[in-house]
């Protein structure tokens, strides 16, 4: 090739689609915002053919690429304005390959939450996305209901991996349409959980998510109500299978009035396969309990305990010295250990 041939040429008829794919991976979908604009044929390859695997929104250009190459997406709300929201809307509608989207609302506006609504509606509803695996919205409530986590199990039935920020609105049934619809369910946070209750008589959907959802590693809850002694123990009988472990109470609630030795958290020692335990404003175990706890997990790594205000602080040292030789005797693979 001459210069002047290539130069009056158009250099995606010189190569194959191919090479022109490797050429245009190397610059991100913001970067190649200006490429649109070069001519028809250009604008129709990056359309049909975009090259990116992953994409953050909003982007500068006005137009999104669509693509099978398109595997990840993440929005920041705080950042999306009127002229720009349908980025989202389009890009979540032209990518049959979507795995894993994220959308960011932290420090966004009442009126840019609210856009999440008829997203999470369509991408249920009109199953854009049937790969989709892992859903994450993070940063502050997403104002979901259960009627609005049904569809979403219904219309995302491969999801995996679940994390969101729901209200009082979101209930046990949740848990209930998740244990149905989400088999292959491996890990689940939900932070602020005020309408959650797991007392006695009430945990129903969290137990039917463990026995249902075999393949469930990893699990967060932040609840706002009490949680029983009683539900650690059968939380030990059909959680085998988890693998992480964080369990906090939030809004100053009383949580345990005490954990017994018998029947608190040594309950957990079903979870045989623990390697991180996080528990978080719970109360204090009984002197003697985590040391027939600590001897069921033996592959523990990771150790949390925040016990909270539901005993007088003078008991805590006593406590932490039950701890430290339960850990020291039991745990030989712990890496970080933390008491609050």
């Amino acid at each position: 090739f001459t210069l002047q041939s290539m130069l009056s040429s158009n250099p995606l008829e010189q190569l194959t689609p191919e090479l022109n794919c490797r050429i245009f991976s190397y610059l991100s979908a913001k970067e190649c915002g200006p490429c649109f604009e070069v001519s028809r044929n250009w604008h129709q390859f990056l359309t049909q053919k975009a090259p990116w695997g992953s994409l953050t929104l909003p982007i500068s250009s006005h137009r999104v690429c669509s693509s099978e190459h398109l595997t990840k997406l993440t929005v920041h709300f705080s950042r999306i304005s009127s002229s720009n929201q349908d980025q989202v809307e389009f890009a979540l509608s032209r990518a049959p390959n979507l795995e894993s989207v994220v959308l960011l609302i932290k420090n966004a506006s009442r009126s840019q939450i609210r856009s999440i609504q008829p997203i999470l509606m369509r991408l249920s509803k009109e199953r854009w996305c049937p790969s989709l695996r892992q859903l994450i919205i993070r940063g502050g409530p997403c104002n979901l209901t259960d009627d609005g986590v049904l569809n979403l199990t219904q219309g995302c039935s491969k999801l995996s991996h679940f994390e969101f920020h729901p209200t009082s609105l979101v209930t046990n049934h949740s848990l209930v349409a998740m244990a149905t619809n989400w088999p292959e369910l491996r890990s689940l946070t939900m932070l602020n959980c005020l309408g959650l209750n797991l007392g006695d008589g009430s945990a129903v959907g969290i137990f039917k998510l463990l026995e249902q959802c075999r393949e469930l590693r990893r699990l967060r809850l932040a609840i706002g109500h009490g949680i029983k002694p009683t539900f650690f123990t059968r939380l030990g009988k059909c959680a085998a299978q988890l693998t992480h472990l964080r369990m906090e109470l939030i809004e100053g609630d009383q949580g345990f009035d005490s954990w017994g030795e018998l029947d608190g958290l040594d309950g957990l020692s079903g979870c045989s396969n623990l390697s991180s335990l996080a528990l978080v404003d719970c109360g204090y175990p009984g002197p003697n309990a985590f040391a027939s706890l600590a001897a069921h997990l033996t592959g523990l790594r990771h150790l949390l305990l925040k016990y909270g205000q539901t005993e007088p602080p003078s008991a805590s040292a006593c406590i932490n010295d039950q701890l430290l030789l339960a850990v020291a005797e039991h745990c030989p693979l712990l890496e970080t250990l933390r008491l609050a």
